[in-house]
């Protein structure tokens, strides 16, 4: 996410409202057409999100970044990143001047470049619950949502948020019972953020799946 101080809670898996300044209209005129068992981290080749079926897959609501390969986030933020994982329960900085008690489990990566997040609610989240999630995040503010991106689980969301030189874009949705939500900050041309965000969020499901 930006820097530009903004509030979002996720109590319980609730999110609330999000404030990013900034205008929209370069990156929506190029998007337009457009607590789990141990195991290894996932170092597959990258996959674009439109090539990876969604919805074979189910999330395990646990901790699940030290599982990311390290060369996905490399390709999502660049060499030498810093990384902050939290669990459920811990004191969190979940946005810019927000520190609250997480109920999920996540991570976020980043250099002077970029930033990519990823996150699992920890309660079990419904279809129908899903479908709320759905219709609020697609109701941030100075937020929009990209109905031709690819699918990120089943029902999802793609949003393009932020700033005109450093937007985020955002995939969240169900797996199973799980509620995953993955974002990448990054100056890139539009096509090709909606591109590396799929690729960033492909890794993320693998790494997170059961």
């Amino acid at each position: 996410m930006s820097a530009t101080p903004r509030l979002v809670r996720r109590r319980g898996g609730v999110p609330g409202g999000m404030l990013v300044i900034g205008p929209l209209a370069a990156v929506l005129s190029a998007l337009a057409g457009c607590s789990s068992p141990e195991k290894s981290p996932v170092e597959p080749a990258s996959t674009p999100l439109a090539s990876f079926a969604t919805d074979s897959i189910t999330v395990a609501r646990g901790d699940f970044c030290d599982r990311i390969g390290a060369s996905a986030i490399e390709r999502a933020v660049g060499k030498g990143a810093e990384s902050a994982p939290y669990g459920s329960g811990d004191p969190t900085e979940l946005e810019p001047d927000l520190v609250d008690l997480s109920h999920e489990f996540g991570c976020r990566f980043h250099t002077e470049e970029a930033s990519a997040r990823a996150w699992v609610f920890a309660p079990p989240i419904s279809t129908e619950r899903a479908g709320q999630l759905v219709t609020q995040l697609a109701g941030m503010k100075r937020c929009v949502r990209l109905p031709q991106a690819p699918a990120y689980g089943a029902p999802s969301v793609a949003l393009a948020c932020g700033e005109k030189s450093k937007p985020t874009l955002w995939f969240a949705g169900l797996f199973g019972d799980a509620w995953l939500t993955c974002t990448l900050q990054r100056s890139l041309p539009g096509p090709e953020l909606l591109d590396e965000t799929g690729r960033w969020c492909v890794a993320v499901a693998q790494a997170a799946a059961e």
